[in-house]
């Protein structure tokens, strides 16, 4: 038995109804070119979690 009582699909609503109450929304396609090049332009390094 999981110690965790929450299943994932609760758990992912539980989030998105978190998010939306503070404001946060998905980036979108051109944010993300835009931040790709100002991280190229000002040579700013982020490493990916594993």
């Amino acid at each position: 038995m999981s110690k965790n009582p929450l299943d994932k699909k609760e758990l992912e609503k539980i989030i998105k109804t978190t998010q939306n109450i503070e404001g946060y929304k998905e980036p979108t396609k051109e944010l993300v070119a835009k931040v790709k090049t100002l991280r190229e332009k000002y040579g700013i390094k982020v490493q990916k979690r594993n």
